[in-house]
This record gives C-alpha cells, structure tokens and sequence, in this order.
C-alpha cells in the first residue's frame, strides 16, 4: 500500500499488519501502539509507516 495519507484508521492498519480490527484496538488499548482520537472519536494514527506496522505479526 503505497498510500501518501496523513491519517489511517483502525481498518487500514490492520489491512497492512495483515490482522483484524479488534487486535489493534487491543494493542492500543494496551498501551503497545499511540493512536489519537478525531473529532467523532475515531481512533486514527497519523504519520503512518508501514514499515512500522510489519513488526505486528510478532505480538
């Protein structure tokens, strides 16, 4: 995914961790992933790398 956003949301993360949604909203609520909230309260995590997110598969 060579996507040029500034934000992604909980799908899209776990699209490129190769992984379902609960798991990292559990991440995140765990502490072990920064997300931040928009304004309808949606977890959003700005300045994504998806090189970041292949170490996910380790969790």
């Amino acid at each position: 995914m060579t996507d040029k956003r500034k934000r992604f949301y909980v799908s899209d993360v776990a699209t490129l961790a190769s992984c379902g949604s609960k798991t990292i909203r559990t991440l995140v609520s765990q502490g072990l992933i920064n997300c931040q909230r928009n304004y309808s309260g949606w977890r959003i995590f700005p300045n994504l790398y998806p090189q970041r997110w292949n170490r996910l598969a380790h969790y």
